[in-house]
């Protein structure tokens, strides 16, 4: 849910597909998303933690943005290929976009 609001969806959109009761949930979780924090789901079976970010130099940033430019934007497949956190991936990609090399 939190990717699919990241990535554009509108808040009605989120709350109706992902059948969740009221906006202020899909804002705890998108600010502990951001903030790298652990998130799992109550229900059975969805226990995932969220990646937490790490520290990168600038050429693994660089390597990460090329690999999720090259890979139609996956910024999920991304991130778990390199180890970071989604929000990192999308960052840098969108530091990239506006600044070129100097936004990493």
């Amino acid at each position: 849910a939190v990717r699919d609001y990241l990535d554009g969806a509108t808040t009605m959109e989120v709350l109706s597909n992902y059948q969740i009761s009221d906006g202020s949930v899909l804002r705890r979780w998108i600010k502990k998303y951001t903030s790298h924090s652990e998130l799992t789901d109550s229900r059975k079976g969805m226990d995932r933690a969220m990646t937490k970010g790490r520290k990168t130099t600038f050429e693994e940033r660089m390597e990460i943005v090329r690999y999720c430019l090259d890979n139609g934007r996956n910024y999920q497949r991304t991130a778990e290929v390199f180890a970071v956190s989604y929000q990192q991936v999308y960052g840098w990609t969108k530091k990239y976009d506006a600044d070129g090399v100097h936004g990493l």
